[in-house]
């Protein structure tokens, strides 16, 4: 057998004989329709059906790792841009909610250390072969951080955390910041509300741009400098993906890579010159929204964007200058 060959139904790749017959076959009958991470858990019974993409942003948190284990970039690369290719081929609903929802199906791990009989790389290989949202282990809500000042030891571990990922400047900010998180509450609810507050009813916007007005088509070279351009221990949007995770797939020069890049340069072609699906919009250009506390007892919202929309407007940016 070649060394390396994926399988065709989940992509992971095989570097030994023994065992691949088994997979494949196992895995044709799992995935006859291709990998598709929008298998969401159903809605309780008597409530009506949820948009995919809002049922995971109501829904529980998974835990996703900082950084993709080497063992598995190719892996993880390959499907990557299988998910990029077809959702610049079809521009559907199914194909952008299978790529937003790539890292907790890929990515994601067990909640805690305990159930983690493995190596990250097997967890994530399991994954791929598997890749069903609805079998991953949920973050409890009690196990998330508490919204209040950070305890010595939860401090420490924080500052080593962003040591860790090279973001020194953040460790230094966390260690001699006052700035703490606001109490989830209704309160801190109203306050972010007011300050975002919806457009009025009567509100009247430009009318869109003609198709006479071509954005310029993005270079691979502009890609892989505005992927690389993002400082270490950069935060993910609403669905987990981060910029070191792209950083992770795209640092090892082999045909992976110059794959995911061309990918990527499609897609943020492809936005910048044609509408993506509606019903996805809000979540492609949504932003998560952390609530810190002011000294007069106001809150100061913090907004972190989805990663693949950072992307691309950053690199339609760089193009422009």
């Amino acid at each position: 057998m070649v060394r390396d060959q994926p399988c065709p139904h989940c992509r992971v790749c095989f570097t030994q004989g023994a065992g691949f017959a088994a997979h494949t076959k196992a895995c044709s009958r799992k995935h006859a329709a291709g990998f598709s991470s929008a298998q969401l858990p159903p809605p309780p019974p008597g409530q009506p059906r949820k948009h995919p993409l809002q049922s995971f942003v109501e829904g529980d948190r998974y835990h996703i790792p900082k950084r993709v284990p080497k063992a598995v970039r190719r892996q993880c690369a390959r499907v990557l841009t299988e998910l990029i290719r077809k959702c610049t081929r079809d521009n559907s609903s199914e194909s952008w909610i299978d790529l937003l929802l790539f890292a907790p199906t890929a990515l994601s791990l067990p909640p805690t250390k305990s159930l983690r009989r493995e190596s990250l790389a097997a967890h994530i290989r399991k994954n791929l072969a598997d890749p069903s949202l609805a079998k991953r282990q949920p973050v409890p809500r009690r196990d998330l951080p508490k919204h209040d000042e950070l305890p010595p030891d939860r401090l420490r571990a924080q500052v080593t955390s962003m040591l860790q990922d090279g973001n020194i400047k953040g460790a230094i900010r966390v260690v001699l910041g006052d700035d703490k998180l606001a109490e989830i509450n209704a309160r801190t609810i109203e306050l972010l509300r007011d300050k975002h507050p919806p457009a009025p009813d009567d509100c009247q916007f430009p009318a869109d741009p003609d198709d006479s007005i071509t954005p310029p088509a993005v270079t691979p070279v502009e890609m892989m400098a505005t992927v690389f351009s993002f400082p270490s221990g950069s935060a993910g949007g609403v669905f987990g993906l981060r910029p070191q995770h792209l950083k992770d797939l795209l640092v090892r020069k082999d045909d992976t890579q110059s794959e995911l890049c061309l990918a990527l340069t499609d897609l943020a072609t492809m936005v910048l010159r044609k509408n993506i699906p509606e019903d996805v919009r809000p979540y492609v250009f949504g932003a998560n929204l952390i609530p810190l506390l002011k000294k007069d007892g106001g809150i100061r919202a913090i907004a972190v964007g989805e990663t693949l929309r950072r992307l691309i407007s950053k690199t339609h940016q760089q193009s422009l200058r």
